[in-house]
């Protein structure tokens, strides 16, 4: 029978296990699976039993065996296996992989470094479109404005669906987005000038605060998709590469530096998507989950959070900075509803969560382990009510009147408020 995708990475890893103990004098290993899915061991010393654990993973693996192993001591470069960061490996079969892959990359790689002054951050992410991910932006920036005083900053990185942008801001509010200063970015002239025609003043900021909001694009629109199609590069810098991560990470930073906003909202884009990856895992936000209870939902987001349990590191490093957000609430059976989205999300979250630790680790480090029903844990939903006001809302009109923002966005307003603030009044 053919050994497909799925289960060549498994046997690969198995057969590993299965020698380890002749496989001891070899040193630190790690298995490479390289961007068509095929896979190679790659040891730090050669020893006379390398060969028959070859000869065993090209019978078992076939298409998918990548040939023979690779010896640290006889490469010119070994620092691209054993020097990449622990947080990007997956480990399977109790075997470390090391996954080459063209996109997807950052979902698995830990945060990037921030610079100054590090405000409070915040990713909005959805799985799925249509949660009302957009309207919960507007909502909650509002409310850090009006009844905290806070200067928020909202960025749209919703790139090819944007839209919170246009419920903060009217019409020709800036000259540029965030397209442009990719593009601009690529060519050396991403300058302070840029950024600060980037950035538009909410006219829905309440009272105290000050709502600032970047928006995808800017006033040139008929050049949007060009500029898109060029967004995601990788560009030259001093002699390497910069990865589309580090230049959003820049770009954010440099907006912080600049704009001086206490706290920054992401409006990631949906689904599995690098820039969604960029905007969970590699700008150190807190990080909402919106699911709405149904099998699809769920489905996906085992796809994610199992992939982020595969690798122990990433695991600790988000676990603790997600929360689900139920969205879109019924207006009937609203707690029966919220049990079992509760149910659901413990069930996404297990790979997260950390099993009964083997004796003297127990001692040594605290298991994170949340209880079913602990409201504080990752998986407790935070609810979004849904009411038929919101159906076609349009925040720059004013139709929806205070009190019905705060029945349905009430609860996440509060919440999530106090989950972003909570390391700012603690320090």
């Amino acid at each position: 029978m053919t050994l497909r995708f799925d289960d060549a990475l498994v046997r690969a890893t198995a057969i590993i296990r299965a020698h380890r103990a002749s496989l001891v004098a070899a040193g630190r290993m790690r298995l490479v699976r390289d961007l068509l899915g095929r896979s190679r061991l790659v040891v730090e010393h050669r020893i006379e039993s390398l060969d028959a654990v070859d000869t065993k993973l090209a019978a078992e693996l076939g298409a998918y065996f990548a040939g023979p192993s690779l010896v640290a001591d006889e490469m010119v470069a070994p620092e691209i296996v054993f020097g990449v960061d622990d947080r990007e490996l997956l480990v399977l079969n109790d075997v470390e992989v090391l996954e080459r892959v063209l996109i997807g990359a950052d979902w698995t790689r830990g945060p990037l470094p921030n610079a100054e002054p590090r405000p409070q951050r915040a990713t909005l992410y959805g799985l799925k479109g249509g949660v009302g991910r957009s309207s919960a932006v507007v909502a909650w920036s509002q409310h850090l404005a009006a009844t905290k005083g806070e200067r928020v900053l909202v960025i749209d990185l919703d790139l090819e669906s944007p839209g919170v942008s246009s419920s903060l801001l009217p019409p020709d509010s800036t000259s540029f987005g965030v397209v442009d200063w990719l593009v601009e970015d690529a060519v050396g002239q991403a300058d302070d000038e840029l950024l600060r025609l980037m950035v538009g003043s909410s006219p829905l900021a309440l009272s105290r605060g000050e709502v600032l909001v970047v928006p995808c694009g800017g006033t040139t629109d008929a050049h949007y998709l060009a500029k898109l199609s060029r967004a995601y590069l990788e560009v030259p810098d001093r002699g390497r590469s910069r990865p589309l991560a580090e230049r959003i990470a820049k770009l954010v930073d440099e907006l912080e530096r600049t704009v001086r906003p206490t706290v920054v909202l992401l409006d990631s884009r949906a689904g599995l998507h690098d820039l969604a990856g960029i905007a969970t895992t590699r700008l150190d936000a807190l990080t909402l989950l919106f699911a709405i209870n149904t099998r699809q939902t769920w489905a996906g987001y085992r796809t994610l959070l199992s992939g982020w349990g595969s690798r122990p590191a990433i695991a600790r490093e988000v676990r603790e900075r997600l929360r689900v957000v139920a969205a879109l609430v019924p207006e009937t059976n609203r707690q029966p509803y919220l049990e079992q989205l509760r149910l659901a999300a413990y069930d996404a979250f297990e790979p997260l969560y950390d099993g009964p630790l083997p004796p003297g680790q127990a001692e040594a480090v605290e298991a994170f382990s949340p209880d079913l029903q602990d409201p504080e844990a990752p998986h407790a939903p935070v609810p979004i009510y849904w009411s038929g006001e919101f159906q076609s809302w349009d925040p720059m009109e004013g139709e929806v009147t205070q009190d019905q923002l705060r029945a349905a966005f009430g609860s996440f307003v509060d919440t999530a408020t106090e989950l972003l603030l909570a390391e700012r009044e603690a320090g």
